[in-house]
C-alpha cells in the first residue's frame, strides 16, 4: 500500500467514524443548527456539495463574482440560516440549486 493510498484509507475512516459527511465547510467547526445537521444528514450534506459545485462554477465564469458573492451570502444568512429543521433547509438548497442551474444554463446559452 502506497503511502498516499494509507492517507486516504485513514481519512475516509477517520470521516466514517465521526459521522461528519463531505461539505463545503469543516464539520469539526459546525457551530450552528443549520451547520451541524448538514454535517449530520447524508441528503444535506450532498446538496451542500451540489450547491457549492454550482456556485464555484458559476463564480469562476462570472464577470462579475462579486455580485454573485453577495447574493450567495444574503442566502445564507436569510434563508438557509432561517431554517429550524431539516425539511425547510432541504427545500432552501432544492431552490437555490434550481436558481443557480437556471443562471447557469443561462450564461451557457449565451456562449
Amino acid at each position: 500500500m502506497t503511502f498516499l493510498t494509507r492517507i486516504l484509507a485513514v481519512t475516509l475512516l477517520s470521516l466514517s467514524a465521526t459521522g461528519a459527511y463531505a461539505v463545503s465547510f469543516d464539520c469539526q467547526q459546525a457551530t450552528s443548527f443549520v451547520e451541524k445537521a448538514i454535517c449530520q444528514n447524508q441528503t444535506l450534506s450532498n446538496l451542500d456539495d451540489e450547491l457549492d459545485t454550482l456556485y464555484v462554477t458559476l463564480k469562476e465564469g462570472s464577470k462579475k463574482p462579486e455580485i454573485l458573492k453577495k447574493q450567495q451570502l444574503k442566502w445564507l444568512a436569510k434563508i438557509r440560516n432561517a431554517c429550524q429543521n431539516d425539511t425547510c433547509l432541504e427545500k432552501a438548497y432544492q431552490n437555490r440549486i434550481a436558481a443557480l442551474s437556471k443562471m447557469l444554463d443561462k450564461r451557457n446559452e449565451a456562449e
